[in-house]
């Protein structure tokens, strides 16, 4: 049986690592869409706002179960055409870093998480490796990654090395 389009989000955030409340705060969708979701798809202001927050999600995947999760990385007939979409594609990576480096510091004995506008929390450090910690690493290894990829493909279309 084919997954629905809640199924495939559910994926999509594992594969994230994101909650669903974490996740409808940061596409702006109200608490509890996701949970109350009929098999049905998404309408255009939440592929608006998922587009805007995640561009390399593939919305004909979570629409339609159609392609692979993720959009592969553009090609473009123009240095022009390649380095607006990269800018565009860098500015929306580059926040989500800023983001994430923004909601977590790690000083000392201590770890704190959260949203300076909404309070944080502390947990001790028990000098393991903390998950949240882990998966911000991993979020921002992989942006960066695809902020290179988009360089590097600007660098190639314009002839250099």
């Amino acid at each position: 049986m084919q997954q629905t389009v809640k199924q495939r989000l559910i994926e999509f955030l594992k594969y994230l690592g994101v909650g669903q409340n974490k996740f409808e705060e940061e596409v702006g969708w109200g608490n509890g869409y996701i949970t109350h979701m009929k098999d049905k798809k998404l309408r255009q202001p939440q592929i608006s706002s998922l587009k805007d927050r995640y561009p390399n999600l593939n919305i004909d995947w979570l629409q339609d179960g159609v392609g692979n999760m993720l959009l592969p990385v553009p090609t473009y007939s123009t240095e022009e055409e390649a380095m607006f979409a990269n800018t565009e594609l860098y500015k929306s990576m580059k926040k989500q870093i800023e983001e994430l480096q923004g909601k977590m510091s790690i000083g000392g004995d201590n770890i704190t998480i959260g949203d300076k506008a909404k309070g944080s929390f502390r947990i001790k450090n028990s000098g393991e490796e903390c998950k949240l910690c882990a998966e911000k690493e991993r979020l921002i290894a992989s942006l960066e990654e695809q902020i290179l990829a988009k360089d590097e493909l600007i660098r190639a279309l314009k002839g250099e090395k």
